[in-house]
């Protein structure tokens, strides 16, 4: 499968081949548009060979992509749609409401979690176990105790991203309805970062207890180091999916925080390694 390098100079997720010159551009959200005057240039014409289906890097701080391919193909995201529906959740429900777990909601595919029918977790708690053990029983709940959920999500997508391809049907991501493209991801997780950074917060949690039980964090990231935050999910139909942001050393020395954005991985865990260890290698900040 070829792979297309962008060299990009000042460029916010924009897209190009090439050793060029781009003028900066601006992700569709005016609230996501570049903050820094961030430029990088790329040592190499060589990609690594991946087996994910569409990737992108990004410098989460100004916007600019390092390297992407099939950018703005759609594919099913499976469980990264707990970014999202959690995000959404957070910004409409009473946090310290509980609410008391249901047949259907334990009915629902997938034991992550733990729950039982009749536990009276706080909503708050339903976010912890969503993004942490990407629970689809706490997902569930979400959804019956917030009606109007989807359409919340979808609101986001409509007005904060300004996106025509991400589309949501459930908050757990078991429907492979769910599907974005990886530059609408990297402006999902854009936007959770600026405006929602508690979020991400929990996703870089080792652990949450509660004097009930708690959840472990079943990233498979979460112990890398300058791990920043993130959601991984998967489906048959989808594959391995992952949005994640890593402080990185670069080569040619300074700290940046770069997001990397995989769907459709046959090995999530090795393509990460790859683009990590490329970007480490080959990526300059000027």
């Amino acid at each position: 499968m070829s792979r297309h390098l962008l060299i990009m100079l000042g460029v916010t997720f924009g897209i190009g081949v090439g050793m060029f010159l781009f003028h900066p551009q601006s992700v569709p959200a005016q609230n996501l548009k570049a903050v820094s005057d961030a430029t990088y240039l790329i040592a190499t014409t060589s990609t690594p060979e991946v087996s994910t289906d569409a990737f992108l890097v990004f410098d989460i701080e100004s916007g600019e992509t390092l390297l992407s391919h099939n950018e703005q193909k759609v594919f099913p995201i499976a469980s990264v749609t707990k970014l999202l529906s959690a995000t959404a959740f957070y910004m409409h429900t009473d946090l310290a409401a509980t609410t008391s777990l249901t047949v259907s909601d334990i009915a629902t595919t997938g034991k992550a979690g733990r729950f039982a029918i009749g536990d009276t977790p706080t909503h708050h708690e339903l976010i912890f176990a969503a993004l942490l053990e990407s629970s689809n029983d706490a997902a569930a709940a979400m959804e019956r105790v917030e009606p109007e959920l989807i359409t919340y999500m979808q609101d986001i997508i409509d007005e904060k991203l300004a996106s025509e391809t991400f589309v949501v049907a459930d908050a757990s991501g078991l429907s492979t309805r769910n599907a974005a493209s990886v530059e609408d991801l990297a402006h999902l997780y854009t936007y959770v970062y600026r405006e929602y950074p508690h979020i991400l917060d929990i996703t870089k949690l080792g652990a949450y207890y509660t004097q009930d039980g708690g959840w472990l964090n079943n990233n498979p990231f979460i112990d890398e180091a300058g791990y920043q935050g993130g959601k991984h999910g998967y489906l048959p139909e989808s594959g391995r999916t992952v949005v994640s942001v890593f402080a990185e050393e670069l080569a040619s020395g300074g700290r940046r925080n770069l997001g990397y954005v995989l769907l459709g991985s046959e090995n999530l865990v090795r393509d990460m390694a790859l683009l990590r260890d490329f970007t480490k290698e080959h990526v300059s900040y000027q």
